[in-house]
């Protein structure tokens, strides 16, 4: 029995964290870690074939980051499937005036999503349009995720897989 527990827990070690795969450009989620003075949410349940993009502002950072956006892509693909910006909660002012905003709840935070006002329409290049824009505050981090082509459901799911 002692030999299969330690099996059993030498399998677990064995298996590797799904690793992040990063645009050749790109900056890390570590490097953006070191340089903001907020807490860094990063989402567990994503494809594994997306590619990161991040962006901060400034855009060369040598201190300080105020911001920052994780730009997932298709590998080979110019067009951002999902973009998920991140700054300093205390320095956003929050103004739900939009009518089709719906009120959710995202990892025990109120938050609010806001379907793209085209949603269900053909982009110019033939793809479908869906989702929209996902707000919420969350350990002092102010997160905005939007994509066009996730749906509203999809987008949820990221939200809340999104871990410091």
């Amino acid at each position: 029995m002692r030999l299969l527990m330690l099996l059993f827990c030498w399998c677990l070690l064995a298996i590797p964290a799904q690793a992040i795969t990063y645009h050749k450009d790109s900056i890390t989620i570590e490097e953006v870690e070191k340089r903001v003075a907020f807490s860094v949410f990063k989402p567990k349940n994503l494809p594994k074939e997306w590619e990161l993009v991040i962006k901060t502002s400034p855009d060369i950072p040598k201190e300080n980051v105020n911001d920052f956006r994780l730009q997932y892509f298709e590998k080979n693909d110019e067009i951002s499937i999902l973009v998920i910006s991140q700054q300093d909660a205390s320095s956003v002012i929050h103004d739900y005036q939009s009518p089709s905003a719906k009120r959710i709840t995202i990892n025990g935070n109120e938050g609010y999503f806001s379907e793209w006002i085209n949603s269900g329409e053909f982009d110019k290049n033939g793809r479908f349009i869906t989702g929209g824009v996902l707000d919420w505050i969350q350990d002092g981090t102010y997160i905005e995720m939007y994509s066009d082509f996730l749906t509203k459901e999809q987008m949820l799911d990221i939200a809340r897989s999104m871990k410091e």
